[in-house]
C-alpha cells in the first residue's frame, strides 16, 4: 500500500484538485454544496452563483501562484472581508481581472454571511429564547455583517476605477436600512467647487458592475437633487433645500444617513450645515424643522388610510415606512443622534417614559416585521409586496420553519405565521396613530402659524396685508406639498374668534382678489384633500344659517371643480372614507345641493384598485343618503354616527346595522343601571329608525318597512317600560300592587303599524280607582315621556289630557264615553283602532268588555252611522278648502278615508283584528262580497303609503305632497326597481288614480254598510 501524504497550503484545494475525490465519486465540492445550497433561496441568488462559477478558478489560481490562498477564505465566511479583499486587488495590475476576482470573492462571502447568519437565528430558537430577542439580534448582526461586506467591496471598487490623484473631496454615506439587501441605498456628496466628473465616470462602473456582479446600488439622493447622475454637492442640497420643503423623502434618508467612506470631516460638514437644520432648535430658524414634520406625518398618513391588502403583504408598505417616519420625526424633534430603528427606539424609551409601552411593542414588531421581509426576500424574491397564492407551499413552510413557526393540530406554521403578521402590522398601525397625535401637540406648540393664527406678529413677506387668510397663504408658500395640517385645523375648529377672523379676512377681499386667494387655497388639495375636506367643513358648519353664498360655498364649489380632473381623485377620496369616514360624512352634514353633480362626477370615476372597490361604493351611497335625505329623516343620521361614528362604514350594510341594534338591545339588558339602560335603548331606537329608513330609500318593499318599523317601536317602548317601573319601584323602595291593571296603547298611525310618525298617540289605562295605583302609573309615563321626547317624537296623550292626566282609569272612560258627544266620539274610535303594547291578557278582556262590546259592538249600527257621517262632513270640509289635491291623509279616498273605513269593517265584524296591513285580507275572508274593493284599497293603501313614506325619508314629514319635490322620490324610484315612477308625472298620475280608486272603493264599502244596518 502506498502512503501519499499532501501538504495543502489554503484552506482551499489546487486550483482543478480535490484530494481523495476520484471523478465520479459521490462527494462534492465545496462549490457544489454551497451551489446545493443556495437552490434553497429565490432564483435571485443565481447571479451570485453564476459570478462565482465564471472566476472561483481563475481567483483560486491567482491566489496560489501569489502564496496568498491560506490568507484568503472562499468557502468559508471571513471575518475581515476587507482585508482579504485588498490582497485580492493586488493580485493583478488588470482593472477586469480585478473587479471579477473581487466580485467573486464578494459573491462567495454575501452567501457565506447569509447562511452563517441563518444557522445562528435557528440556533438561538432551538435555545428556546424569546423570539422577539432572536429576530432582533439577527437583524442587527446581518445589517452590520452586510454593512461591513458592501463598505469593503465598494472600497476596493474605486480604488480600482479612480486613483486618489483623482479623487475629489467627497464621502459616501448610507440613507437606507442597512440590513436591506434588494439595492444598497447611498449619497455621494463632494466638497463645492471640485471637479467631480472622474468621480462620476467611476460610479458609472461601479453601479455597473454592482447590478451585474453584486448588490445593485440605489443612488436616490443624486437622482432627485444636482445636475450629476452620481454625485451632489453642498451648494446644490441648499440651493433646493432652503427655498421650501421638497420631497421629505429625501429629507428623512438624511436624517437616517450614515457615514460609509471618505472624508469624514466633510460629512461632519455636512451634517451641520445641511441635515441639523431640521432638527428642533429653539434659538434657530424652525421652518424646516417644521415643514419637515408636516411632510412626514402627512406621508405616514397617507400610507396608513392605505388598507391592507387581502391577497398579497408587504411589511414595508404595509407598516415598516410609516413606523420609520414616524421614528424620524421623534429623532429630528428629541434631537436623536442614532440612525438605526432599534437605536431610535431604546432612546425614545428613555427619553419619554409615558409611551415606554408603545416603544417596547413597536421595537418587537419591528423585529419580527424586517426578519419576515428579510426571510420572504431571501426566500422568495426580492420585492416589496408578495402575493399570498404566488408563494410556492414549500417556501412558505421554510420560512415558518426558520422563523421557529410550528403546525399546531390542523393550524398550519404558515398560517400561524401570517396570523402574527397582521396582529403585529394592525398593533404597530393603531400605535402609529397614536404618536402622530403626541407629533401632532409638538407641532402645535412651535408652529410658526400659530403665531400668526393668534394674532401676533410672525416673520411675515413683503405683500403683508393685514388680512389672516392671504397672510397665511404667503407663509405656507415655503410648505408647499407638505399634507400634514391637523393642529392649525383643530384651531380653527375650536378658536372661533380665529375662525371668525379668518372669514372675515376672505369675505373683505375684492372678488378678483379673493378667487385668486380662494384657488391657492384650493390647490392644496393636489397634495391633501384631506386637509381640504376638513378645511371646508369647518368653514361649513360655521356658516351654516348665513344667507347669501357664504365663503365656505365658493370655496367647495371651487375645490369641487378642481379637483374633478386629478389624477386618482376617486381613489384618494376612497382612501380618506377607508380610515376617516366621519371626516368625509362631517364634510357632507351640510353640503349644498347644487354642489352634488361636481361630487357625483368624481365619485362615479372607476376605481381600478380592488382593495378600494368595496370603500367606493359605500361612499357613493353614503353621498345619496345625504344628499337624497329629508331633515326628519337627516337628524337620526346626524345624532347615530355624532354618537357612533364607527357604525359609519355600516350604514349601507342593512344586515350588519340589524346585528349592532340587537346587540344593543341586548345590551340594555345586560346594562347594571338605569342610566345605561335609557342610553342604550336610545342608541337602539335611532340606529334602526336609522336602518329601516335606509332600506326605504333603498326601495325595500312597504310591508317590510311597516314590519320592521313596528317592531322597533314596540321593543322600545316596552324595554322603556320596564326601565321606568323599576327606576320608579327603586326609588320608592316598594312594589306597588295592581300592575296586571295597567295598560299603554297605541293608537292612531303607530296602531295600524305605519312607518314614519313625529308623534304618539298614546292611551293609557288603569283598572282600578286606587289612587296609587294610578300615581305609580303616572310618574311611569311621566318618565316614559321625557325619554320619547329625547328621541324626536312628541308624545299625545288625547283621552289624558280631557280627562286630566296621563293615565285614565277605566271607571272615568266610561262614565265619559256615556256623555255621547263628537268628542268622545273621537275618542271612541281611537280606542276602537288602539293596538295594545302594553298589558296582560286582563287588561284585553277589561277594555272588550267595559268599552269596545257596550259602545260600538253591542250597538255597531250607531257607530257606523256616525263615522258615515263624520266621513261625509270630512270630505266636504276638505272639498272647500285649498291645497289638499295633494294631501294622501286628508284628501277624499286618502289614508283618512280608509282608516275610517276600516273602523266601521271592524265594529260590523265585531273583531279585535288590529287595523294593520293584514287586516283587509281578514276581511276578505269574512265579507267575501267586497272582494274586488278591498283589493282597490289594498293596493291603493300600498300605494299611497309607498310614496308618503318616502317623501317623509326623502322630503318632509308632511302628508301634503309638494309637486315641486317630486323629484326627489323620482331619482330613488328609477334607481331602486320602479323605473314606471322615475319621473314626476307618472308619480302624480299614480296618486291621482290611486285616490281616485280608493274613494269608489271606499263608497261602494260604506254603501254596503249602510244597506247592511239598515
Amino acid at each position: 500500500m502506498k502512503l501519499v501524504i499532501f501538504t495543502l497550503s489554503s484552506d482551499a484545494p489546487p486550483a482543478g484538485f480535490y484530494p481523495f475525490i476520484h471523478p465520479g465519486s459521490a462527494m462534492h465540492t465545496p462549490f457544489d454544496l454551497l451551489e446545493k445550497r443556495v437552490a434553497h433561496l429565490g432564483n435571485h441568488h443565481q447571479k451570485y452563483i453564476h459570478t462565482i462559477l465564471q472566476h472561483k478558478d481563475t481567483l483560486v489560481a491567482a491566489l496560489e501562484s501569489s502564496g496568498k490562498i491560506m490568507q484568503v477564505h472562499l468557502w468559508r465566511s471571513s471575518f475581515s472581508p476587507g482585508n482579504e479583499m485588498q490582497i485580492i486587488a493586488r493580485l493583478s495590475s488588470d482593472e477586469t481581472t480585478k473587479v471579477q476576482h473581487l466580485s467573486c470573492y464578494y459573491a462567495l462571502q454575501f452567501l457565506h454571511m447569509n447562511f452563517r447568519n441563518l444557522d445562528i437565528l435557528e440556533l438561538d430558537i432551538a435555545s428556546g429564547g424569546s423570539l422577539p430577542d432572536d429576530y432582533y439580534n439577527f437583524m442587527m448582526q446581518v445589517g452590520k455583517d452586510f454593512r461591513y461586506l458592501t463598505t469593503a467591496y465598494l472600497e476596493n471598487l474605486i480604488d480600482v476605477y479612480i486613483g486618489p490623484s483623482e479623487r475629489p473631496e467627497f464621502f459616501i454615506c448610507s440613507v437606507g436600512t442597512r440590513a436591506d439587501q434588494d439595492d444598497i441605498d447611498i449619497g455621494v456628496v463632494t466638497a463645492d467647487g471640485s471637479n467631480t466628473d472622474s468621480l462620476n465616470q467611476a460610479f458609472l462602473k461601479i453601479t455597473q458592475n454592482m447590478l451585474v456582479f453584486a448588490t445593485p446600488l440605489h443612488m436616490y439622493l443624486s437622482e432627485h437633487i444636482g445636475k450629476k447622475i452620481y454625485t451632489t454637492t453642498f451648494s446644490e442640497y441648499k440651493h433646493l433645500l432652503n427655498r421650501q420643503i421638497q420631497d421629505v423623502v429625501i429629507i428623512s434618508e438624511l436624517l437616517n444617513a450614515k457615514f460609509i467612506l471618505g472624508n469624514n470631516d466633510l460629512f461632519s460638514r455636512f451634517q451641520n450645515e445641511v441635515i441639523s437644520k431640521y432638527f428642533y432648535h429653539k434659538d434657530r430658524d424652525i421652518r424646516f424643522h417644521e415643514g419637515f414634520l408636516r411632510g412626514i406625518l402627512g406621508e405616514a398618513r397617507a400610507l396608513l388610510i392605505k388598507p391592507l391588502g387581502a391577497d398579497a403583504i408587504s411589511p414595508k408598505e404595509d407598516v415598516l415606512r410609516i413606523l420609520k417616519f414616524i421614528l424620524y420625526a421623534k429623532k429630528s424633534i428629541l434631537n436623536i443622534d442614532e440612525v438605526n430603528a432599534w437605536d431610535i427606539m431604546n432612546t425614545l424609551i428613555r427619553k419619554e417614559p409615558r409611551l415606554s409601552t408603545h416603544y417596547q411593542l413597536l421595537f418587537k414588531a419591528t423585529s419580527f416585521l424586517e426578519t419576515f421581509k428579510f426571510l420572504l426576500q431571501m426566500f422568495v424574491i426580492q420585492e416589496d409586496t408578495f402575493r399570498l397564492d404566488e408563494i410556492d407551499g414549500a417556501q412558505l413552510s421554510v420560512i415558518a420553519d426558520r422563523m421557529g413557526y410550528q403546525s399546531i393540530g390542523t393550524v398550519g406554521a404558515w398560517d400561524q405565521l401570517i396570523i402574527d403578521y397582521y396582529r403585529y402590522v394592525k398593533e404597530a398601525r393603531k400605535i402609529s396613530d397614536l404618536l402622530i397625535d403626541s407629533i401632532s401637540v409638538h407641532l402645535s406648540k412651535i408652529s410658526r402659524f400659530v403665531g400668526l393664527m393668534s394674532g401676533r406678529r410672525t416673520e411675515l413677506t413683503e405683500n403683508y396685508t393685514g388680512s389672516l387668510p392671504v397672510d397665511f397663504v404667503h407663509e405656507a408658500r415655503f410648505f408647499k406639498g407638505t399634507k400634514y395640517w391637523d393642529d392649525l385645523l383643530t384651531i380653527l375648529a375650536e378658536d372661533k374668534n380665529i375662525l371668525e377672523a379668518f372669514v372675515s379676512g376672505f369675505e373683505k377681499l375684492p372678488e378678483p382678489q379673493q378667487e385668486k386667494v380662494i384657488k391657492r387655497y384650493v390647490e392644496w388639495a393636489y397634495f391633501s384633500p384631506l386637509t381640504m375636506l376638513r378645511f371646508i367643513t369647518i368653514f361649513t358648519k360655521n356658516q351654516w344659517n348665513d344667507p347669501g353664498t357664504t365663503i365656505a360655498e365658493k370655496v367647495n364649489l371651487t375645490f369641487l371643480k378642481y379637483i374633478g380632473d386629478l389624477p386618482y381623485i376617486a381613489e384618494r377620496f376612497c382612501l380618506i372614507y377607508s380610515y376617516y369616514p366621519q371626516y368625509i360624512h362631517e364634510y357632507l352634514q351640510f353640503f349644498p345641493e347644487a354642489h352634488y353633480e361636481y361630487l357625483d362626477h368624481v365619485l362615479t370615476k372607476t376605481i381600478h384598485d380592488d382593495r378600494l372597490k368595496p370603500f367606493h361604493d359605500q361612499l357613493k351611497d353614503l353621498s345619496k343618503i345625504h344628499q337624497w335625505s329629508s331633515q326628519y329623516f337627516h337628524r337620526f343620521l346626524y345624532r347615530v354616527i355624532y354618537t357612533h361614528p364607527e357604525y359609519l362604514k355600516s350604514l349601507t350594510n342593512r344586515n350588519q346595522l340589524y346585528k349592532i341594534s340587537s346587540g344593543l338591545l341586548a345590551m340594555v339588558d345586560r346594562s347594571p343601571n338605569i342610566k345605561q339602560k335609557k342610553k342604550f335603548l336610545a342608541d337602539y331606537y335611532d340606529l334602526e329608525f336609522l336602518r329601516v329608513g335606509i332600506g326605504t330609500m333603498h326601495g325595500i318593499e312597504l310591508s317590510v318597512t311597516n314590519q320592521e318599523y313596528s317592531d322597533f317601536c314596540d321593543h322600545y317602548m316596552k324595554k322603556l317600560f320596564d326601565i321606568c317601573t323599576k327606576e320608579i319601584d327603586r326609588d320608592s323602595k316598594a312594589e306597588i300592587p295592581g300592575s296586571d291593571t295597567f295598560a299603554i296603547l297605541f293608537a292612531g298611525g303607530r296602531a295600524r303599524g305605519k312607518a314614519y310618525d313625529d308623534d304618539y298617540d298614546l292611551i293609557a289605562l288603569v283598572d282600578t280607582d286606587d289612587e296609587t295605583v294610578i300615581k305609580h302609573a303616572t310618574r311611569v309615563m311621566a318618565k316614559m315621556n321625557r325619554e320619547i321626547l329625547k328621541r324626536g317624537v312628541l308624545p299625545h296623550y288625547r283621552l289624558g289630557e280631557i280627562l286630566n292626566g296621563y293615565v285614565s282609569p277605566i271607571s272615568k272612560i266610561t262614565t265619559y264615553l256615556q256623555s255621547d258627544g263628537h268628542e268622545a266620539f273621537i275618542d271612541l274610535s281611537q280606542l276602537l283602532g288602539a293596538r295594545m303594547i302594553i298589558g296582560s291578557e286582563v287588561m284585553r278582556s277589561v277594555l272588550y268588555e267595559k268599552i269596545l262590546f257596550p259602545f260600538i259592538f253591542s250597538n255597531k249600527s250607531d257607530y257606523i252611522r256616525r263615522m258615515i257621517d263624520e266621513v261625509r262632513n270630512r270630505q266636504e270640509t276638505a272639498k272647500n278648502s285649498e291645497h289638499t289635491d295633494w294631501n294622501v291623509k286628508e284628501t277624499r279616498g286618502g289614508l283618512r278615508d280608509i282608516e275610517a273605513v276600516a273602523l266601521m269593517l271592524k265594529a260590523y265584524l265585531g273583531t279585535e283584528i288590529p287595523i294593520m296591513m293584514d287586516f283587509f285580507k281578514d276581511v276578505r275572508h269574512f265579507l267575501p262580497e267586497l272582494d274586488g274593493h278591498i283589493d282597490v284599497i289594498t293596493q291603493s293603501i300600498y300605494q299611497l303609503l309607498t310614496f308618503r313614506d318616502l317623501y317623509w325619508i326623502t322630503v318632509a314629514s308632511e302628508d301634503s305632497f309638494h309637486p315641486d319635490y317630486l323629484y326627489r322620490l323620482a331619482r330613488v324610484f328609477r334607481q331602486y326597481g320602479h323605473p314606471e315612477w322615475g319621473e314626476t308625472a307618472p308619480i302624480i298620475e299614480a296618486l291621482s288614480q290611486s285616490l281616485e280608486a280608493s274613494a269608489k272603493s271606499c263608497d261602494a264599502i260604506i254603501s254596503f254598510l249602510q244597506s247592511h244596518i239598515d
